[in-house]
């Protein structure tokens, strides 16, 4: 039987979708956006817990992903409009990249080990998240090969091949891996859409404080959480590209693109991040 979804997630999913009214073509997007986040909630979300992640993820990576897709092109700077088809691997990556659950391994996790563990144990569970982040990568890759099968959309097969290489991806950064890198505009603007979710005001410090057994946090509980992750993920992953030539949009941050930067301060002001 077909499950529901419930109603603010509808709400939320249409608010994510809001970018795209001016597109010429907003209602065909519009649609495979309802029908693919219909069929991955039918396949997978609906069984999702907080041990996972909070339900609303991956509707504020597609709002923030249609965002910075509409004003960046495939340099990072060039104003020239993305295609229909750019829009739906952008949509696929966004809805389809955690379709594969896991028991996650966090920042926090490896700080508290290096603090009061040994280098050894240290090391182990450095290792032991990269596994964990593979195993994530492409088994999210694979489910989402089998919900795009059977959702019967019509779509060009680059399109299929381009998303899928992009959640076969997703969080190779957080392999210690520099990627991805500007040569490939639209997977720097799936990226930090992904990436900007941890500092988002109603729900990214708080699926991490809910991974952590706190269900009802308060407001300088969320707010240190996010100064947490800002620290620990959108600076702490620039060391990454350092041998890199990419260019960034601050000192400290992982940000490439001018709209990744207005949407992180945004998120900022919210929390009073200097």
């Amino acid at each position: 039987m077909k499950s529901t979804l419930p109603a603010h997630l509808i709400e939320l999913l249409d608010n994510s979708l809001h970018g795209l009214e001016n597109h010429d073509h907003s209602g065909e997007l519009r649609h495979f956006a309802k029908t693919l986040y219909q069929a991955a909630y039918q396949f997978r979300f609906q069984y999702r817990t907080a041990d996972d992640n909070r339900l609303e993820h991956e509707l504020i990576v597609l709002e923030n992903a249609i965002r910075i897709g509409l004003k960046v092109g495939a340099n990072l700077e060039s104003p020239t409009p993305r295609t229909v088809g750019d829009f739906q691997v952008l949509i696929i990556s966004a809805l389809l990249h955690d379709l594969r659950f896991i028991r996650r391994i966090t920042e926090q996790d490896l700080r508290y080990v290096k603090e009061h563990g040994s280098d050894s144990e240290y090391q182990k569970l450095v290792m032991e998240r990269s596994q964990q982040r593979l195993s994530h990568m492409r088994g999210s890759a694979a489910d989402a090969k089998i919900v795009l099968k059977t959702l019967a959309y019509p779509l060009e097969q680059q399109v299929i091949r381009q998303s899928i290489g992009y959640i076969h991806l997703h969080d190779l950064w957080k392999t210690g891996v520099p990627y991805p890198l500007a040569s490939d505009g639209l997977a720097v603007c799936f990226f930090e859409a992904d990436a900007l979710w941890p500092l988002h005001p109603h729900y990214g410090p708080l699926a991490d404080l809910e991974r952590q057994g706190i269900p009802a946090p308060d407001f300088d509980q969320l707010r240190q959480q996010a100064i947490e992750n800002y620290h620990l993920q959108l600076c702490a992953g620039r060391k990454l590209f350092e041998h890199t030539a990419e260019q960034f949009q601050d000192d400290k941050t992982i940000i490439r693109t001018s709209e990744g930067q207005r949407i992180l301060r945004e998120y900022c002001t919210y929390w009073g991040i200097i």
